[in-house]
């Protein structure tokens, strides 16, 4: 059966088949497809911090009506460090609208680095663990001379032996 044109399985206003994200250099790159739309007048992105509370970002512009798959893009230029929450609004010419599930995506650049050193005082190994991705440690003296370079086990965690220096303090 046809609806002006559209097959009545199309009816369903819009039929959102993917969501998705990706932080990349500082920059949250969200982008969806649709396979089909009836009436689709835009979609607003919104955003949260606590998957709560969400504000409008921006609006793109829908395909009206099409029984053709549609992929669409947004980007958050400056999104906030740590974890940004985002759904969509799509908006129907009537006004009507209905939300996408919520996305999460996590910001790293410019957070800060953050290292736990273990056991503090020890004459064998150190373990390293931290909130970031790192390739190598190091360990230097107070003049900042490398005394140590390791590669990392792990991207976040890692074993230093320290058994050859002598004791005192090190960075």
């Amino acid at each position: 059966m046809n609806f002006a044109g559209i097959p009545f399985t199309a009816c369903v206003p819009v039929e959102l088949t993917a969501f998705a994200g990706e932080y990349r250099d500082g920059i949250n790159y969200l982008n969806w497809e649709t396979a089909t739309e009836l009436n689709n007048d835009h979609f607003v992105v919104e955003h949260s911090l606590d998957g709560a509370k969400f504000v409008a970002l921006g609006k793109v512009r829908g395909a009206g009506t099409t029984v053709e798959a549609k992929r669409y893009e947004f980007v958050d230029a400056s999104p906030s460090i740590g974890i940004n929450y985002y759904r969509l609004k799509q908006v129907d010419t009537d006004g009507s609208y209905e939300y996408s599930d919520v996305l999460a995506l996590a910001a790293t650049k410019g957070m800060p680095i953050e290292a736990k050193v273990y056991p503090s005082p020890t004459s064998n190994f150190l373990n390293v663990e931290v909130n970031q991705s790192m390739r190598s440690v190091e360990v230097t003296d107070l003049t900042g001379r490398v005394l140590i370079q390791q590669s990392c086990e792990s991207k976040q965690n890692t074993r230093i032996d320290v058994a050859e220096l002598p004791t005192g303090t090190y960075f």
